[in-house]
């Protein structure tokens, strides 16, 4: 933690006991006081052991021996301010949308009944404030992501595709970085679902 840069002040400690009766198939975490550990202490170690277990199972258990398994300290931190900065190597290379775009291709969709022109984008091209309505394919690396007609897709300040249709807005493509993206999918299904003319694409 030190190493991390959280100050020696700012670390806090816990004390925790695996514990169980004996002959039992699984352990319970005891709170462990903070001070010397001696056998004077068993007593009050069986007691919070009792106490734990009957508040999570509203009983206590055989008449049998109590075993430590394992002692456990913990140091815990406060959390970091995390602040996200994403950086591409195409950073600036386009600065509108069509200069992202890299051809066309017949796509199906069911609102329109039949094949479509659709645009096809270089998802690694895309930059924060970009945005246009479908339909349109967008490509990358790992998925291809569909947008349909009337929809509308904007990227936002950490590269997320975020997407608009019938008067619901979801996130359906989260980036963490361009170099390893990662897709996720929400909403109607109908938007990873079009049918390209000899191929299937789905996000």
């Amino acid at each position: 933690l030190i190493n991390s840069g959280v100050a020696p002040d700012d670390i806090t400690y816990r004390r925790e006991v695996d514990m169980r009766y004996v002959g039992q198939g699984h352990e319970i975490r005891v709170p462990l006081a903070n001070g010397e550990l001696s056998a004077a202490g068993v007593p009050t170690l069986k007691a919070d052991f009792q106490r734990v277990y009957q508040e999570l199972y509203e009983r206590l258990g055989p008449p049998v021996n109590i075993e430590v398994l394992n002692w456990r300290v913990i140091a815990a931190g406060p959390k970091p301010v995390v602040k996200l900065e994403i950086t591409s190597e195409n950073e600036g290379a386009a600065t509108t949308i069509a200069a992202t775009q890299k051809g066309t291709r017949p796509a199906y969709f069911p609102e329109t009944a039949g094949f479509v022109d659709t645009p096809i984008y270089d998802r690694y091209l895309m930059t924060p404030g970009m945005q246009f309505t479908g339909p349109a394919i967008i490509e990358e690396r790992e998925s291809t992501v569909i947008v349909g007609p009337a929809s509308d897709c904007h990227i936002d300040e950490h590269y997320n595709l975020v997407i608009a249709m019938a008067g619901a807005e979801v996130t359906v493509t989260n980036r963490d970085d361009l170099e390893n993206p990662k897709t996720t999918m929400a909403g109607d299904s109908h938007l990873a679902d079009a049918h390209t003319n000899g191929d299937t694409h789905g996000a």
